[in-house]
């Protein structure tokens, strides 16, 4: 690791991207971009950068009056077996985070372990340091 160039060591700082497209049906469709080199963060250096999906929203769908955008990110999303949940809006961009390792089909949310998501959660903001907070 350390300063050898010979590594192929990112340490977090790979972004799996895609871009929301709607498609001839009139439905939402994800478009996956090439991985690319991004920041490294310390959630992507903690969970490792599979775990973070990054959906880009264009200005053409953020400006219908009807885009029905809330509904569509509160599903989840299966992409290489893992189950993506949105967490967080920036710069048009809807950041998901890899909330299960497998899809469950006879599980009524399809997640197999919520306790992931609860761990990510946990991570950025400790309940057990902040039991002031409201």
């Amino acid at each position: 690791m350390g300063c050898n160039m010979d590594d192929k060591w990112y340490g977090g700082k790979v972004d799996i991207c895609a871009k929301l497209k709607v498609g001839r049906d009139g439905n939402y469709r994800i478009v996956v971009d090439q991985a690319r080199l991004g920041s490294s963060t310390r959630f992507k250096r903690q969970w490792g950068s599979k775990a973070f999906l990054f959906i880009k929203i264009p200005l053409y769908i953020r400006n219908k009056s009807d885009n029905k955008l809330l509904d569509f990110f509160r599903r989840p999303f299966i992409l290489m077996g893992r189950v993506y949940r949105a967490f967080m809006l920036s710069d048009a961009t809807v950041h998901l985070f890899a909330a299960a390792d497998n899809f469950l089909f006879d599980s009524p949310d399809g997640l197999s372990d919520i306790n992931l998501f609860w761990a990510f959660v946990n991570f950025h903001n400790p309940i057990s340091l902040n039991c002031s907070q409201v």
